[in-house]
């Protein structure tokens, strides 16, 4: 008992400091000068193996796959210069996820709705301030891009690292290039509107792939370049950063006889959890402070179970081989003596090649699982219980949008090509936007109380420029014959939970449950809000808050460039 209290004193300690319990209130203008760093990002396809099947087209920055890691704290600005080296005349752009882009909302990068396209061949320079902290990531916002590689992490911290730091970036992969999934995807063969099946799922671009099926496929497959890292690390707590940069797929992640605590949840610090199993979604991060339960033990298995639903599609290379996709992906955590970088803090890791009679299933039995609505805001602010506008969406699946299975909102599918410019741009020159454009016009610091009714299939709905309250996420009720009922007010309003609200910008859904989430409009601009599994945002399923625009034009010019585009 003197032991178990001990142990908790000390590990109570350690969070304390992570939180930085005496200065964690944002810092004060004056503690916002910091540096400016700089990057330079040359964005082209290269060859790689990363589950041992070599791969031709992956999409990578510096010819790094993922891509090269950001660092900054509060107060820096990052200018990263972006080119696109891409010889194919593809054009690209680079969003800044998590990052709420408050007076910078030409930064977000996000193709035809804040800026325009980079060409071939074209540089464009982002400037970010960095004005919030915490686990953030990048990616394409071009067509399906980042489903080929281009992505990264992203991490800004408050202060100097308290402890030592593991990156963690899980991901699905496809041998086949976007533009063939995408004609896949919008094809007659697939009849129940299901998304490119993954070939493989990989841990900081790493995984596997049984070479004998690749064989008959006449790909190229070397079971020695199926490898996983190693992260050696001595006695004592360490930060493990985790992201999902998945088009579709959810994760359960855990590490052998280690409690996760978790301390952040999409960049908000939030009071510890301690859980053994986390499930992340596509576009979500966590942070969790690590320690062993066992010390009589050196090496311990980090492990991502991915959750693959739906089943392959019809047509596809998957459906004739259903068992290719391994839905575990590891990497060891080896303790020994202290190898950690002094410059980064960063745990220094190796790789080694995969040995597969190390996977057993995770013990289910007397698992903690995660359980988001008890991650509560470190500073404990609550959203507004009276909101100023109420805004309902049904999210479903329509199998003929303009001819093409696609994803809505309120019947209406959000179609990038028939955008003539971005409606940044069209708001800030005094436009009026299309009225056939999905999207809802909202007041200055005016308390939003967005409604979803999904219909179908679970979705990470993603919002770009802000973080919200999630105040309630619960099964729709039912008809006499079986059907969901979307939210009513009088039957639903009592479920909502204002008290103790999660905060994030990333909220997975499930099928037939009805999602509400409360932000504040403090962010003029023009920001989507979309769902982030790859394929249904590219199939329609996105949505414009046109926030503020009478601020957006006085306070925002174009600049030349932006004004004419030949």
């Amino acid at each position: 008992m003197v032991c178990r209290l001990s142990l908790s004193i000390i590990f109570s300690t350690i969070v304390l400091v992570y939180f930085g319990i005496y200065s964690h209130k944002r810092p004060t203008q004056s503690k916002l000068q910091g540096r400016i760093l700089k990057y330079t990002f040359e964005v082209d396809y290269m060859t790689g193996s990363p589950d041992g099947v070599e791969n031709k087209g992956i999409l990578s920055v510096n010819g790094m796959f993922p891509g090269p890691t950001i660092e900054g704290e509060v107060g820096d600005v990052l200018q990263i210069l972006v080119k696109n080296r891409i010889s194919d005349g593809q054009n690209t752009s680079i969003h800044w996820h998590g990052i709420e882009q408050r007076g910078t909302p030409f930064q977000d990068g996000t193709d035809m709705i804040t800026q325009w396209p980079i060409r071939s061949g074209e540089s464009r320079l982002y400037e970010l301030k960095l004005e919030q902290w915490g686990t953030f990531w990048y990616h394409s916002h071009s067509g399906s891009q980042y489903t080929e590689g281009l992505f990264g992490p992203l991490i800004i911290r408050n202060r100097t690292a308290t402890y030592p730091e593991i990156f963690i970036t899980l991901s699905d992969y496809y041998h086949s290039r976007a533009h063939q999934n995408v004609a896949w995807y919008f094809s007659k063969e697939n009849v129940g509107g299901e998304t490119p099946y993954p070939d493989a799922v990989l841990l900081n671009g790493k995984g596997r792939y049984p070479c004998d099926f690749a064989a008959q496929q006449n790909l190229t497959c070397l079971a020695e370049r199926q490898t996983r890292d190693v992260f050696h690390v001595s006695q004592g707590t360490i930060l493990l950063r985790l992201i999902n940069a998945s088009s579709r797929t959810t994760f359960n992640f855990s590490i052998d006889h280690h409690t996760l605590t978790t301390v952040e949840a999409d960049g908000i610090d939030v009071s510890p959890v301690e859980v053994d199993l986390a499930q992340i979604g596509p576009g979500q991060r966590y942070s969790f402070l690590i320690s062993r339960s066992d010390i009589t033990l050196e090496s311990f298995l980090i492990r991502a179970d991915a959750i693959l639903y739906p089943s392959p599609g019809l047509g596809s290379v998957q459906l004739r081989c259903q068992n290719c996709t391994f839905p575990t992906v590891t990497a060891v955590l080896q303790y020994g003596k202290n190898t950690i970088n002094k410059i980064n803090k960063f745990v220094a890791s190796s790789v080694e090649v995969f040995n597969y009679s190390e996977i057993l299933p995770v013990p289910m039995e007397g698992q903690r699982y995660l359980n988001e609505s008890s991650l509560l805001p470190f500073d404990r602010v609550p959203p507004a219980n009276e909101a100023d506008q109420v805004i309902i969406l049904n999210a479903r699946l329509d199998y003929n949008v303009h001819g093409r299975v696609g994803f809505t909102f309120n019947d209406t599918s959000f179609l990038v090509e028939s955008l003539s410019e971005p409606p940044l741009y069209t708001v800030v020159k005094g436009g009026f936007l299309n009225e056939s454009l999905p999207f809802v016009k909202i007041q200055y610091n005016s308390v939003i109380k967005l409604v979803i009714n999904n219909y179908h299939d679970p979705h990470p709905f993603h919002l770009h420029g802000h973080s919200f309250w999630i105040v309630g996420k619960f099964p729709m009720r039912r008809d006499a014959s079986g059907e969901p009922i979307g939210y009513d007010e009088k039957e639903d309003g009592h479920k909502a939970n204002y008290e103790n609200s999660c905060k994030r910008d990333t909220v997975l859904v499930p099928v037939d449950h009805v999602l509400i989430i409360v932000f504040i409009a403090d962010n003029p601009g023009v920001w989507l809000f979309h769902c982030h599994i790859d394929w249904h945002s590219f199939g329609g399923m996105a949505f414009i808050f046109n926030e503020a625009p009478d601020i957006v034009r006085e306070n925002f010019v174009l600049s030349d460039e932006q004004k004419f585009r030949s």
